[in-house]
């Protein structure tokens, strides 16, 4: 199944939170469907210049960075200020790759644009 491309922005700098909840549809109806309430065993956000290189420029996980609402089947994706302090404005590239049951799929890709801020951080005192 190909990733849902899906674009993000956020000015440097700031704080962002991107919910994200997965589904499927009930069978026999591509219209209807449920949120999947089932936390899965990894999860990675995964921020780069060049998606063929292997570094990052940040990285969120389950354990740093992505919280798991059990109640409602929600992921929060926490960008805080020192992820994107440092970045150009630019787009740049991300996915949200999960890993279950040894399963390893990318539901998301797309671009992350750093967009203009005027009060940089240094200039806040």
């Amino acid at each position: 199944m190909k990733p849902k491309n899906i674009d993000f922005e956020i000015v440097r700098g700031d704080n962002k939170n991107i919910s994200i909840a997965f589904t499927q549809t009930h069978e026999g109806d591509e219209k209807s469907y449920q949120i999947i309430k089932n936390k899965v065993d990894k999860m990675y956000f995964t921020v780069k210049d060049d998606p063929s290189e292997k570094s990052y420029i940040f990285q969120k996980t389950l354990l740093n960075g992505i919280e798991f609402d059990t109640a409602t089947g929600i992921y929060i994706i926490k960008i805080l200020p020192e992820d994107t302090d440092n970045l150009s404005f630019a787009s740049y590239d991300y996915d949200i790759e999960i890993i279950n049951n040894n399963q390893k799929t990318t539901k998301l890709i797309g671009k992350l644009k750093i967009n203009q801020e005027v009060t940089h951080y240094s200039n806040e005192g």
